[in-house]
């Protein structure tokens, strides 16, 4: 993993008092390829960039959870209405809400 200038820290401070990129598409790139360095730019299909938010698809869906797990992302969500159905792992990073796709995670019992 390559390690990012100074000047293109995202998060930058201690926790609580710290100062984020402005959202914004040339900061969204630049959170996005950071993001490709973190996980592998090889295994990433495919990166939408909008103002406000940095989202992947891995070329192996398979590997989905696994890359959201590398970026924090804990929150899914289960498109089971859709065919084939699929999980959207979210979350927030660096001011942006960040989204990988998954393959539909399986049932979990309550």
């Amino acid at each position: 993993m390559t390690r990012r200038p100074e000047s293109h820290t995202p998060t930058q401070g201690a926790p609580g008092n710290q100062r984020r990129l402005q959202t914004g598409i040339n900061n969204g790139l630049i959170v996005a390829a950071w993001f490709l360095d973190c996980v592998g730019a090889e295994r990433i299909e495919l990166v939408t960039v909008t103002p406000h938010r940095v989202s992947l698809k891995p070329a192996d869906l398979n590997q989905g959870e696994q890359i959201a797990g590398l970026l924090n992302l804990n929150m899914p969500i289960d498109h089971r209405m859709l065919v084939p159905g699929s999980t959207l792992w979210t979350g927030e990073r660096d001011g942006f809400e960040v989204q990988v796709r998954s393959v539909l995670r399986g049932v979990v019992a309550r």
